[in-house]
């Protein structure tokens, strides 16, 4: 069976858009539907904590609930660590770029950490939102705290 070049085109463009497709409808529900990817943190019932490379982090965010476009105090506490004073939160919305948004933390004594910040409202209505501590210092492994926010 011999094949035209014309159908080879064809063949290739239906390929193509099969791919994009199934990749966009993987990247929607892995990540910020909140349908793919169990949140983790319930900050309207109290902090949430997570061992990291054997070290217990805890974020908390203040007020509650956790509302976009108000000022947050995020706390971060670090157990088993010496003070730290280069560290950060990185937010983000798994899924789709919203910007750089980082908090910079300050030592507030006993392994904890505060800064203030804003979440952005994402234009799609999406609601899913990670954090996720930055201590060079303290080497340890990137892990996001998931969360959702309310409007």
């Amino acid at each position: 069976m011999k094949v035209s070049l014309g159908q080879r085109f064809m063949l290739h463009s239906i390929l193509t858009a099969s791919i994009f497709l199934l990749s966009a409808a993987s990247d929607l529900s892995a990540s910020g539907d909140g349908k793919g990817k169990e949140v983790e943190c319930q900050f309207s019932s109290g902090a949430c904590s997570m061992i990291i490379d054997g070290k217990e982090v805890t974020l908390d965010i203040t007020p509650k609930p956790v509302k976009v476009m108000k000022e947050l105090e995020f706390t971060v506490t670090v157990k088993g660590a010496a003070k730290q004073e280069r560290m950060k939160l990185r937010l983000q919305m798994p899924g789709m770029m919203m910007g750089n948004n980082e908090v910079k933390l300050t030592p507030a004594g006993d392994g904890r950490y505060s800064g203030k910040g804003v979440i952005p409202k994402c234009p799609s209505g999406r609601t899913l939102w990670s954090a996720t501590l930055v201590a060079p210092e303290l080497k340890l492994r990137e892990e996001p705290f998931i969360f959702n926010v309310q409007y």
